[in-house]
């Protein structure tokens, strides 16, 4: 693994240092050197989370060809780059996919337990179904619904989502009990208190599941209120929450 660290402004001369430490010779230097200067300003310019090329072949004759590649956008910066904005929503409609079903799709996980996640955001996502897999509880699925401004989404806001996810994971028969851990900052706690009402109502005409919320922002302490009346049990402390989930289901 070879690296060059740019510690300044890139330059022509960062790509050439690294193509050397590749061990290539000749005109190989100046090709390969031209794709990597071209990758660091187009990693740059676009907000870019990565920019691959992997394999890179030379062909006997000199020729530079990248065999494989891949690019990962930054949903947050899709706002300020038009153009890749653009490659993403035709990338949807050629998929044949509406903006419900999309992050359906890319972002929910069947699993084989009874506790199904539901979360808004990667991070939270995978730190929620870690911490149910430590206290030992068997997820049946998780679910990212994406950031509240998710670029994706952002036709859909997050309570529509919530509506959509929460029907989602319930689907699988072996579900007992929905944990739902969100951070909310822009949605209003009281939108997202009205979806998981009419949803949890809903489905407890059908069967009888356990419902544990954990919402954290500026105006949930609405939601005990709320809440106070139905199935639906409230908590803010995660660790507790977890651990009630994975009660309940046993």
């Amino acid at each position: 693994m070879q690296r060059v660290v740019v510690k300044e402004d890139f330059s022509p001369f960062y790509a050439r240092r690294l193509a050397l430490k590749m061990g290539l010779r000749g005109e190989a230097i100046e090709a390969v050197s031209a794709i990597v200067e071209n990758m660091y300003q187009l990693f740059v310019q676009k907000d870019l989370d990565l920019v691959e090329i992997n394999p890179l072949g030379i062909r006997d004759t000199g020729e530079v060809m990248a065999l494989d590649g891949k690019i990962t956008v930054n949903d947050e910066a899709l706002s300020r780059h038009e153009d890749l904005a653009r490659l993403v929503h035709e990338s949807h409609l050629d998929s044949e996919l509406s903006s419900e079903t999309a992050f359906l799709n890319t972002e929910y996980v069947s699993l084989d337990g009874n506790i199904a996640i539901v979360c808004n955001g990667a991070g939270l996502t995978m730190s929620t179904l870690d911490l149910v897999c430590q206290a030992k509880g068997k997820p049946a699925n998780f679910l990212n619904l994406g950031s509240e401004l998710c670029w994706r989404e952002a036709k859909l806001p997050l309570q529509e989502r919530l509506k959509i996810g929460l029907e989602r994971v319930t689907k699988a028969s072996r579900v007992n009990v929905v944990l739902v851990n969100l951070i909310l900052g822009v949605t209003s706690c009281e939108d997202i208190v009205e979806t998981l009402i009419e949803v949890a109502e809903r489905k407890q005409s059908d069967r009888t599941y356990r419902w544990i919320v954990r919402p954290i922002g500026s105006d949930c302490d609405i939601a005990q209120k709320a809440f106070a009346d139905t199935d639906i049990t409230v908590l803010e402390n995660l660790d507790e929450a977890v651990a009630l989930a994975v009660k309940a289901n046993k």
